[in-house]
């Protein structure tokens, strides 16, 4: 008959627990157990990493667009506000009132890393700027933009409204 082993455990009542001598596994299978179970701990860890930093990363992404989105709903607003300007006197108090509406927009969209594009005298971008019209001119140089009819915008970096604006062209 086999030898039993006593589990330093006591069982109910006070007395230890006998265990098989055949039950009991080597020391090196312990080990590669614990390698195993250390291996899959480490995997597991890095799976729940990478899906705390995507979770973030979808969630910083949401958050962009929708102010993106907001934002193209604001910029005709800010065209209608620029053209008001073009043809009025600011000493006049209503329209010093209402410039200042416009430089509080005009923060907040800064704040949230809006920039207008500068075009006029620029040279001429597809990947920045929409040709509405080109005009053949004698002097100066050609694919610049001449006139800009309404702003181009960036927010981040990203482009999210190109400039409308005509081109020059060489006559020929």
């Amino acid at each position: 008959m086999k030898e039993k082993e006593k589990d330093p455990i006591p069982e109910e009542g006070g007395q230890e627990a006998e265990i098989p001598a055949e039950d009991m596994q080597p020391e090196e299978e312990n080990q590669e157990q614990i390698e195993s179970l250390r291996t899959t701990l480490a995997r597991l860890q890095a799976d729940f990493a990478n899906y705390k930093s995507r979770n973030e990363r979808e969630r910083k992404d949401l958050l962009r667009l929708s102010n993106e989105g907001l934002i193209m709903k604001l910029l005709p607003v800010v065209d209608n506000f620029e053209r008001a300007f073009a043809d009025q006197n600011l000493d006049d108090p209503a329209c010093a009132g209402f410039h200042m509406i416009y430089s509080n927009l005009m923060e907040v969209l800064e704040k949230e890393g809006v920039k207008a594009l500068e075009s006029d005298g620029e040279a001429f971008d597809p990947n920045l700027h929409h040709a509405l019209f080109v005009e053949e001119v004698e002097d100066g140089e050609s694919d610049r933009v001449i006139e800009t009819f309404q702003k181009g915008y960036k927010m981040n970096d990203k482009l999210i409204r190109p400039a409308m604006v005509k081109v020059s062209k060489h006559k020929e």
